[in-house]
């Protein structure tokens, strides 16, 4: 089933890289020795509230983490990953119509506090100084081919270098775009043959009642991907998760075998373990 839900699920992370499968408590938040933090929302230069132009371009730093704006007619999602700490990203506006963006950062399973923004398409606003983060005109920037090897967003897609499919040729599977815990869809029972592609993550949503059980299993070459699982709760109200249970070793499959004492909504999270982000391969993963 493809049908998604829009989230911010703020996760707390446990346990060591090499652990086996585990159930969290709630209050442990330790991974490699380190006491984990949320993350810091992204610290955003000024944006103008009005502008003449199809798009506005939203810049500013996040302690190199990805970021996230939400909103605009080019996508819900504008994923940025960021060379030496900055970013840039240019979102597209509705023609005399005020736009709600929502900016924050995410990685590791976390997501930062959001900033919120609201801008104007109006032909009499006064030009911006820098109308896209590439300084040329408006209509100029999904007309670029990426350069792969030169730490730029040419086409403006918020991926560069090998982390764009223009670079890497990874075309993921049907269950795409569920790169981050703000896009997840639902997902029955099965098995399913898939795929991670480099500097994405793959997420899917279950509804669970108390008392019911699940068994998840991954199976993949740990040689050239390392994968983990994490299993998350999300909050009531869908705005925040709490991590209930992982797998994580250094074999070719990792595994979970969870009953769940509350119901309501689960994420799974399957990723490449590891410093190196372009990682890419293929899975299956099985749900009971």
């Amino acid at each position: 089933m493809l049908f998604k839900h829009s989230i911010l699920a703020v996760a707390a992370l446990a346990a060591l890289a090499s652990c086996k499968a585990d159930k969290v408590d709630g209050n442990d938040r330790q991974e490699d020795g380190g006491v984990e933090e949320i993350l810091a929302a992204p610290i955003l230069d000024l944006v103008p509230e009005t502008t003449p132009n199809d798009s506005v371009a939203v810049r500013g730093t996040s302690d190199g983490q990805r970021v996230v704006v939400q909103g605009g007619t080019n996508g819900t999602n504008v994923v940025a990953i960021l060379p030496g700490g900055s970013f840039c990203t240019d979102v597209g506006l509705a023609d005399g119509e005020s736009t709600d963006l929502t900016v924050y950062a995410i990685g590791n399973g976390l997501i930062s506090e959001p900033t919120t923004l609201l801008v104007t398409k109006d032909a009499t606003a006064p030009q911006p100084a820098n109308p896209t983060c590439s300084g040329s005109s408006p209509d100029t920037c999904e007309t670029r081919t990426e350069i792969c090897d030169n730490e730029e967003d040419e086409n403006c897609d918020g991926w560069i270098d090998i982390c764009d499919r223009e670079c890497n040729d990874c075309l993921g599977d049907a269950f795409e775009p569920n790169d981050f815990a703000i896009n997840v869809p639902l997902i029955d029972p099965g098995t399913y043959e898939l795929q991670i592609c480099p500097c994405r993550d793959d997420w899917f949503a279950f509804e669970k009642q108390a008392g019911q059980r699940i068994r998840l299993t991954a199976d993949f070459v740990h040689e050239t991907l390392p994968l983990n699982l994490r299993l998350y709760q999300a909050s009531p109200t869908g705005e925040q998760g709490a991590l209930v249970a992982f797998s994580f070793s250094t074999t070719d499959q990792e595994s979970l075998d969870e009953v769940f004492e509350t119901s309501g909504l689960y994420y799974l999270r399957v990723y490449a373990f590891g410093a190196n982000p372009t990682e890419t391969g293929a899975y299956t993963l099985t749900i009971q």
